[in-house]
């Protein structure tokens, strides 16, 4: 058996050149790694998924202009069923309603969208 003493190991000599220059090369990978790590941003949270930066409405619907003057009248108003959004109610049902009185009203001038539209604003 042979001890770590016995065995000849041919090591080439030390330069110091070299030493130097890989200590500089460790060291600016080093900085850079830690210039890197200050630079990174922060993951983004998962609110920040939901949460939009702007708002932007997707369907740009603009109110139409109407030629003529119009009135809705409070009885008109009052025939529309309040809705709340309550697990018992139906929306279904109640764009129906809304839909059905929209269809009795006939005003001049003004189409049935722009009425439908004003109308569901006073609601």
């Amino acid at each position: 058996m042979h001890g770590r003493h016995s065995l000849f190991l041919d090591l080439a000599e030390y330069i110091s050149e070299i030493e130097c220059s890989l200590s500089r090369t460790r060291a600016k990978k080093r900085e850079s790694k830690k210039e890197m790590a200050e630079e990174q941003i922060p993951p983004k949270q998962l609110k920040d998924y939901f949460t939009p930066a702007t708002y932007d409405s997707p369907t740009r619907t603009r109110m139409p202009t109407v030629t003529g003057p119009f009135e809705l009248k409070h009885s008109l108003i009052q025939m529309v069923r309040s809705f709340y959004g309550l697990e018992s109610e139906n929306p279904f049902k109640h764009v129906d309603a809304f839909l059905k009185i929209c269809s009795s009203v006939f005003l001049n001038n003004i189409t049935d969208d722009a009425f439908r539209l004003h109308f569901f604003l006073c609601l």
